[in-house]
This record gives structure tokens, sequence and C-alpha cells, in this order.
């Protein structure tokens, strides 16, 4: 989450093209208030946004996919934390979909290079992914300060 909150891409990537800011100072990425040619997948707040979710939701996956065979973990804590990843996943989808529509949807780990990809509504998303997450989410990370330190 960081690349996408830390720096100006996701600031620029939800806030552009409002009438909050209509046009920077500095030039560099004034496409994106004015939607003209340059606004297209290969821009840099496009296809970084792409990457910086998808390489996030793969991290997910993984991690759901193997906590499984962790041994010698609290079960709790281990709920708790596949808890967090699976908001995280959400949070991910969500912003997919504000930003992109329909979009591939994996829900397993990806290891090694994947060609194919399907495009499934985003409707399917809120379905399969988003809200899952988020209800297994909530159910798992009641509030508990001292699981905070």
């Amino acid at each position: 989450m960081k690349e996408y909150y830390g720096p100006e891409l996701g600031w620029t990537m939800q806030v552009f093209g409002t009438d909050t800011y209509r046009a920077g100072a500095d030039g560099s990425h004034k496409y994106m208030g004015r939607y003209d040619s340059q606004h297209n997948s290969s821009a840099r707040y496009m296809r970084d946004t792409w990457r910086v979710f998808y390489a996030q939701i793969n991290q997910a996956n993984a991690v759901i996919a193997r906590s499984e065979a962790i041994e010698n973990m609290d079960a709790t804590l281990k709920t708790r934390r596949v808890a967090e990843v699976r908001f995280l996943r959400a949070l991910a989808y969500f912003q997919l979909t504000r930003h992109y529509g329909d979009i591939h949807l994996s829900l397993e780990e990806t290891e090694g290079v994947e060609i194919e990809a399907n495009k499934t509504s985003a409707s399917e998303i809120y379905s399969q992914a988003i809200v899952p997450d988020l209800e297994f989410a909530i159910s798992n990370l009641e509030d508990n300060p001292s699981d905070y330190g």
C-alpha cells in the first residue's frame, strides 16, 4: 500500500480530474485532469497503479494459501493475520474496480509468468472477492487493543 498511498501515485489517481485540482504547475501529469490521449494504459500512473495492486493481491493470495501449512503458531493469531491480509486484498480489489471497472480476478497465488487474463465484471469482483474478504475480516478482527502491543 505504501507505493500507492505514500507518494503522489494514489493522490493523483484519486484527486486529479475532479474539481479539487484542475492542473498542476509542473506539467508532468496534467493529462490526468484533461483526459487527453496521454491518459492511457502506458501512462505511468495507470500502469503503476495496476502493478502495485496486483502485486499486493498476489502476495495476499500467497499468505492465505500458505498459512494453512504453518505449524507452531497460535490458531487465533494465524486467523487474525489472514483476516488482516484478506482486508488488504479487498482494499486492492476495491481500488482496482474504482479505477478500471471490470478487471482480472485471481484468488490463487500466481507463481511464474501468467499470460492469460480474464475480464471479470466489477459486480463479480465484489461478490467473489471484496465482500467475502471483508466479511471474513470483520468476523475475525474484533477490536482487542492488547493485540497491538
